[in-house]
């Protein structure tokens, strides 16, 4: 294998028309069979243009002949394949993607997650048009691989507090996403392509390696609200991901990158109430009086939904094994 550099794409299919979407895989020690669901669940979108960019984060072997085998099996020319030599990160191999990708919006997916269905795109980028949208999120369904079949199993959803998003109560929005941590699930966004990797830079650029949806938490910051897309639409593969695994160096390296968000909203805060707030209560989140940190605004509400009243995940009726 012939390694590039971090700017570099192996392959790059030049088209005439931009596409509408542009579908971004990152990879890292990549199960080939896994990665291979994620690309079929891509391909069979209709009635929306895309390309597909595969970035893969250094992997000891990133499998490009079954890749290029796979689109050349399925007659699907617009995808780009990136790879670095070295590992460097969620954050920095997601930015590579957006430096590449030429549609109007972006989406991530790791591999293992799937689109749910064939008009997926067509639908998301409908709503986002009709409602001049910069970045919103979806619903998921959660699933785990046990025995070679997916099982999908009912969870809390992300975020759980909806109802804000609903009245377009954007302080709110954002006090809960910033402050109480009530996020969306990043397979379940896309946004605008551009702006995102705006966002993604800054992040580089700080040190945030890991983290790649605290460009959303950024873009709260400076108002840029997320909306909901009452819409299921990824197949979400629980407990391979580092989020999701439970392994105590990988929360301590989650934990660092979401410190240092902090510290870049400590430093960028402008004159504004509304940043001021937002800052006010990093800063108490920021303490060890645990029963202080409870009482913030809007927490013993979140408290009292997650445990007596939570919002669930979908389980389909079927999952394809």
């Amino acid at each position: 294998m012939t390694f590039i550099n971090d700017s570099e794409s192996l392959e790059s299919v030049i088209v005439t028309n931009s596409p509408e979407v542009s579908v971004i895989v990152v990879t890292y020690n990549q199960n080939l069979s896994k990665t291979i669901r994620t690309l079929e669940s891509i391909v069979i979108q209709e009635n929306v243009s895309f390309e597909i960019i595969i970035c893969d984060d250094g992997s000891e072997k990133c499998f490009e002949k079954d890749i290029r085998e796979f689109f050349s099996k399925t007659d699907f020319c617009r995808y780009s394949l990136v790879f670095h030599e070295h590992n460097g990160g969620t954050v920095s191999n997601y930015y590579s993607g957006l430096t590449k990708a030429k549609g109007r919006y972006s989406k991530l997916l790791g591999s293992g997650d799937c689109l749910v269905d064939r008009k997926t795109l067509y639908n998301w980028v409908h709503f986002m048009n009709d409602n001049n949208v910069v970045w919103s999120f979806s619903d998921t369904i959660y699933y785990r691989f046990v025995n070679g079949k997916a099982i999908p199993f009912q969870t809390k959803a992300m975020p759980q507090v909806i109802r804000p998003y609903i009245t377009r109560n954007k302080a709110k929005c954002a006090w809960n996403y910033i402050v109480l941590h009530d996020i969306a699930n990043g397979a379940s966004i896309l946004g605008v392509t551009h702006i995102q990797k705006e966002y993604c830079e800054v992040l580089k650029e700080k040190g945030i390696r890991y983290c790649e949806d605290l460009i959303y938490k950024l873009m709260m910051f400076y108002g840029e609200v997320g909306d909901y897309y009452p819409s299921t639409t990824v197949y979400y593969e629980y407990g391979d991901g580092i989020s999701s695994s439970g392994d105590l160096a990988w929360r301590g390296r989650i934990l660092e990158d979401k410190h240092k968000l902090d510290q870049i909203m400590f430093a960028k805060k402008d004159d504004s109430a509304f940043q001021g707030k937002l800052v006010n209560g990093l800063v108490r989140n920021s303490k060890s009086n645990k029963l202080n940190k409870f009482f913030i605004k809007g927490r013993p509400f979140l408290w009292i939904k997650q445990h007596f009243f939570p919002r669930l995940t979908n389980i389909p009726d079927e999952v394809g094994e």
